[in-house]
């Protein structure tokens, strides 16, 4: 089970609905040949830059910290995330002995679980103390992939993939603000995107509106998320317009905090980013149900790779300061900026 196609695992998220159409109707950053044309376009990057990406010790985490570590120079610093500061320091390891050091950015480990209020108060020291307090791209990866979580496992996930990337976003946000182009990238799946073919007709309108009320505020956002775990609790969150999926709601929260938090602090730059269906070392579904999806994952996915340009264009490319992206945000896919 645990090697069903010899491209490797694959995250089953961010996979479209089940089609019958060929496989050259899927966006072109999903094809084979996704990182030709656009996707390969050099973009200038700005020197001396301190980036924090977490969940970089592995999968897309781990390759937009490769995609930094090839742009960024000698005067940047790259703080590589991870829950074990083992597992952080081989990756870092492994990417310095196959890429080499000379004139690259300083990759700096830190134990970051974004669950332990703690861990945040520390990466925040650490970022005070070691990097004059300036911070310039934040790269929200971390969090839990579950689909069907319920219930306790579904609280879980909601304190991962909102709660806790919440609080670390918030918590960067005054080292952000002293950058000169302050930067927050989520990785989002597709199941994020309320107008997707994925999601259309699972979620109500009223919990639609909800999410996309243009004052929306964080408080509302903490209760639509509290409102979601009491309708699973009580096994009803499709009769109750909610996405039955605890990490689909999650991801959905998230994408929207960043929307949040790009209108409240103007200097900022945010977005969610889709990036695409990828090859990670995610175990496959449990669920025998999903099982063939998974499958075409494994045929259509990316590499991480590739999967995290679009992550690193976000919060790397160099931007004029006085006028906002059309991406500020919202949603970008394969370096496009999509509707929510």
């Amino acid at each position: 089970m645990q090697h069903l196609c010899s491209s490797g695992l694959a995250r089953f998220s961010d996979l479209p609905q089940p089609s019958k159409k060929s496989s050259h109707t899927l966006p072109s950053h999903l094809r084979a040949s996704s990182m030709g044309g656009a996707a390969t376009k050099a973009y200038a990057v700005t020197p001396g830059v301190n980036v924090v990406i977490t969940g970089g010790n592995r999968g897309i985490g781990k390759a937009c910290v490769e995609q930094c570590f090839s742009k960024l120079d000698a005067a940047s610093t790259i703080v590589l995330g991870a829950r074990s500061v083992k597992a952080g320091e081989a990756a870092k390891a492994e990417l310095e002995e196959r890429l080499g050091t000379a004139d690259r950015a300083k990759i700096v480990v830190q134990a970051v679980d974004v669950s332990d209020a703690a861990s945040v108060e520390r990466l925040g020291a650490y970022i005070a103390s070691d990097l004059g307090g300036k911070l310039d791209s934040l790269v929200l990866n971390g969090g839990i992939n579950n689909m069907a979580a319920s219930g306790m496992a579904a609280r879980k996930v909601m304190d991962t993939n909102y709660v806790g990337n919440k609080a670390l976003c918030l918590a960067m946000v005054p080292f952000l603000e002293k950058s000169a182009s302050g930067r927050i990238v989520v990785l989002a799946s597709k199941v994020a995107q309320l107008s997707s073919s994925m999601v259309n007709g699972m979620v109500s309108d009223e919990i639609k509106g909800r999410f996309l009320a243009a004052d929306l505020t964080v408080a509302q956002l903490d209760a639509l998320v509290e409102d979601f775990l009491a309708a699973d609790a009580a096994g009803e969150s499709e009769a109750r317009g909610f996405n039955p999926s605890a990490y689909a709601v999650s991801k959905c929260a998230v994408a929207h905090l960043v929307r949040v938090v790009a209108r409240d602090h103007a200097g900022l730059r945010c977005a969610s980013v889709f990036p695409g269906i990828v090859r990670t070392d995610m175990k496959p579904p449990a669920e025998w149900g999903m099982m063939p999806l998974y499958l075409i994952k494994c045929v259509v996915a990316v590499s991480p790779l590739e999967g995290a340009d679009s992550p690193a264009w976000v919060a790397l490319q160099q931007l004029p300061p006085d006028a906002p992206p059309a991406w500020n945000g919202g949603i970008v896919e394969g370096r496009a900026h999509v509707a929510f």
